[in-house]
């Protein structure tokens, strides 16, 4: 897949369209027989189908039932097992506490999906920082600047230990559209991910990003 890929990504004409195929590890548990015979008849997409019971002893993360806080101080909340959590608790629910947000102290080469845009939304809260980016107010040109450091440092961590490609995700668009517009994407967000991929690409490396909802707007710009 990963020859594949960078074949494709490098116009180096693949032998097959590289493509993948993940689920939630709720299907393997709630699902089991029927995903099991789904991968018997398209072995190319689970070349390794695990059993139900394998899926419920490795779960992990946000993918385990329970409450849990990240490396920010986000607390999230998963109310079944294979599902995924989502955060119930932001670290800096008021402005003031931005400017006393100190970055993780990990430098493990953590790059979760979501770690920048997404990454803001979780700190503050989704209508917070909806706030700041219509306000433009100072504080959140701060938080920006604190997730950028420490994504960069975790990149500059991980960059000696990936391959020909560097995968990124970050949740950008919304339905219709960017939640915060193009313009302000382009002010605040794009020199973020611009200084985050030219690590990558002055390494001699190539970036894969995936991103979900309606972003044809940003389309060139990324």
């Amino acid at each position: 897949m990963s020859d594949l890929l960078y074949k494709a990504m490098t116009w180096g004409y693949p032998e097959e369209i590289p493509i993948s195929l993940g689920c939630l590890p709720a299907m393997w548990i709630q699902l089991g027989g029927e995903m099991q015979r789904f991968a018997r008849e398209y072995p190319d997409f689970f070349p390794n189908p695990p059993s139900a019971e394998r899926v419920r002893e490795t779960l992990a993360g946000r993918y385990k039932q329970g409450t849990w806080a990240d490396e920010w101080g986000c607390v999230w909340n998963n109310a079944h097992d294979g599902m995924d959590a989502i955060p119930v608790g932001h670290p800096v629910p008021n402005r003031e506490d931005i400017l006393t947000l100190e970055i993780p102290k990990n430098r493990d080469g953590s790059l979760p999906h979501g770690l920048m845009y997404l990454r803001l939304l979780d700190l503050r809260g989704f209508e917070e920082a909806m706030l700041d980016f219509a306000e433009e107010c100072d504080e959140l040109q701060i938080l920006i600047d604190k997730v950028l450091e420490y994504n960069c440092i975790q990149i500059e961590c991980a960059l000696p230990h990936t391959g020909e490609i560097m995968f990124f995700g970050d949740d950008l668009g919304m339905q219709t559209g960017l939640a915060i517009g193009p313009e302000k994407w382009r002010k605040y967000m794009k020199p973020c991910f611009a200084k985050m991929y030219g690590m990558v690409h002055q390494a001699g490396k190539l970036v894969y990003m995936h991103t979900d909802g309606c972003i044809w707007e940003i389309m060139p710009d990324l």
